[in-house]
């Protein structure tokens, strides 16, 4: 399980349907697919859309620590000893992680269906292999990953979009954009990780005018 793996199943389907040119989405790890497509020689991407991406192992640790201290720095203690010390099963561990979750992964009150079926059907064994089974920590074979400066290297209209309280942080992805006039940095005010959940109409006017504009 890694990148080229998942690499080469995406270059299949565009073989395969023998698509001469197509918008491309990719949402969170999908989104660092999606640019290692975009970087190679000979893709088909006429717009590239990047939601909510994992664009570098260093500065998503940074920056999901800085969340985590946000919460308080006894919280952020806690956290990282539990992790340290193997014992994430505790009350207290599982209480910090649903605070966690609830600020910056998911903050509407209910659950849809939708997030029901694919917490339902997520692969843990893929997911153990690439990120590693411990919070806050990559240990999986995506731990080195940095592509956060070949984000300038694409030259096709790019949207970067995220929630204002993203675990891929607005000022990170700002960052990785500065400079690129063909590219374009959305944030939905009131969304964590999953602003196309949380902000559902919002974003889909976003995406649908940015596929739309001629000149982005």
């Amino acid at each position: 399980w890694d990148i080229n793996f998942f690499l080469k199943d995406l270059e299949n389907v565009v073989e395969y349907f023998k698509l001469e040119s197509v918008y491309l989405l990719g949402y969170s790890w999908g989104g660092t697919l999606a640019l290692e497509y975009a970087l190679k020689p000979g893709n088909v991407v006429k717009k590239l859309i990047l939601a909510s991406p994992f664009l570098s192992a260093e500065i998503w640790t940074k920056d999901s620590l800085a969340l985590l201290e946000e919460l308080g720095i006894e919280v952020k203690e806690l956290v990282l000893k539990h992790i340290k010390e193997g014992t994430t099963d505790a009350k207290e561990y599982r209480d910090a992680m649903d605070l966690f979750s609830k600020r910056y992964m998911y903050r509407l009150p209910e659950w849809t269906e939708s997030m029901k079926y694919t917490m339902k059907c997520m692969n843990v064994e893929v997911h153990n292999a690439m990120f590693g089974d411990k919070d806050f920590i990559i240990t999986g074979n995506l731990k080195n990953y940095d592509r956060f400066k070949d984000v300038q290297s694409i030259t096709l209209p790019l949207l970067v979009t995220c929630g204002r309280y993203d675990l891929s942080r607005p000022d990170s992805l700002a960052r990785a954009i500065v400079g690129m006039n063909h590219a374009e940095l959305s944030i939905f005010e009131q969304s964590a990780h999953l602003p196309h959940i949380e902000e559902s109409e919002l974003y889909m006017e976003a995406i649908r005018n940015f596929l739309n504009r001629k000149n982005a």
